[in-house]
């Protein structure tokens, strides 16, 4: 969910992006291509990235492929980032002991940013992609955070998200938000069922939080029946305390 890039930096960073995702050099023609910039544009971002010092062009090939100054511009986010939360741990035990996607969220503003996508081995895709922003207001994880707030924050929060999101159909009643907030807090954990696929379930819960008071939440999500919930919440709770 883009909101309002700049074209240029939005582009730079899909070439970046694309190189994670491909994990192989790239020619001019291969990135206009594949993410649908013109060449000319495309060529001088990448020029800008090799005359930065980000990227590496092979004249014999006429390939271009990520630098180690790039490789070391992040390499010090993730320990500072989760601050030695155990936040991975949990979700990749969970992904394993319940065959289920799970995702790491954290609040940013109004949004739900997700920090950590686990795919799992289900008939059912996920589409939900690492680094990916959803309104707070309608995700289980985001309702869940919003959990941990007092009412006037969340209402807050509901009206700035509908202010932001524009059409009256987008929009969400913050009345209804804080009562599922409400249902929420009392059991623990979040909840959603999708409406367009009932046999699909959202489970969240909140880690408790780290040194300077991030809160991470964890979502299990894929296919399951309604008598399954407690075994899965169950797994959940267990998960957490042990880590």
């Amino acid at each position: 969910m883009p909101i309002h890039p700049v074209k240029s930096a939005e582009r730079i960073i899909r070439i970046l992006e694309l190189f994670k995702e491909e994990r192989r050099p790239h020619s001019l023609h291969a990135v206009a291509t594949k993410l649908g910039i013109p060449s000319p544009s495309a060529l001088a971002l990448l020029k800008t990235l090799v005359g930065t010092g980000y990227l590496i062009f092979d004249l014999q090939n006429r390939t271009y492929f990520p630098s180690l100054r790039l490789a070391s511009l992040g390499d010090w986010v993730t320990p500072s980032f989760f601050e030695n939360s155990s936040v991975l741990k949990v979700a990749q035990q969970l992904r394993s002991e319940t065959a289920k996607h799970v995702v790491v969220s954290l609040q940013s503003d109004i949004y739900v940013h997700y920090v950590c996508v686990l795919h799992a081995e289900e008939k059912w895709q996920y589409g939900t992609q690492e680094g990916g922003l959803w309104p707070l207001v309608k995700s289980c994880s985001g309702i869940t955070m919003l959990s941990a707030m007092p009412d006037r924050s969340i209402d807050r929060i509901c009206k700035r998200s509908n202010a932001a999101n524009g059409t009256k159909s987008e929009r969400v009643d913050s009345e209804k938000i804080i009562e599922l907030a409400h249902k929420f807090r009392q059991q623990g954990y979040g909840s959603l069922v999708e409406n367009a696929h009932p046999e699909l379930i959202n489970l969240s819960m909140l880690l408790p939080p780290t040194a300077t008071g991030k809160r991470f939440a964890i979502t299990v999500h894929g296919t399951a029946a309604p008598r399954q919930y407690g075994a899965l919440v169950k797994k959940m709770y267990e998960a957490i305390a042990a880590a």
